[in-house]
């Protein structure tokens, strides 16, 4: 309950704390370009919506029912995430069979804002491009 009361608070601040906020969501060797870019996303949230989607992810524990996913599945996520953390991303990882699991370093929240070629690099050799 308090962290969606946190999240909900958030979304209605999200308009004049975007450039804020993505500064703590970023790892720390995001570039401008993409800070100014999840600033940007985070603008274009609107309240109802984020608010519904803090309500789904509030009430729904996928951990029980991973393993029974059966296809190929990539988890990644960046060293310094805190909305995500490593540390979930793995437990995630490991409950979904033969998961792969990559971590980028320097990395946040938003991997393919902050490292767009590490990440397109790790979906590549995921996928076997």
């Amino acid at each position: 309950d308090a962290w969606l009361a946190a999240r909900l608070a958030l979304g209605a601040e999200l308009q004049t704390r975007a450039a804020e906020r993505a500064r703590e969501i970023a790892g720390p060797d995001a570039s401008a370009d993409a800070l100014a870019e999840i600033a940007a996303n985070m603008r274009r949230a609107r309240l109802a919506g984020y608010g519904y989607v803090a309500r789904v992810i509030a009430r729904t524990d996928a951990l029980p029912w991973l393993a029974e996913i059966r296809v190929p599945a990539l988890v990644v996520c960046g060293e310094h995430d805190q909305a995500t953390p490593p540390a979930l991303n793995k437990e995630i990882a490991e409950k979904v069979t033969g998961a792969k699991y990559v971590e980028l370093p320097g990395c946040g929240h938003c991997p393919p804002l902050e490292q767009p070629d590490a990440f397109l690099k790790a979906i590549g050799e995921f996928a076997r491009l």
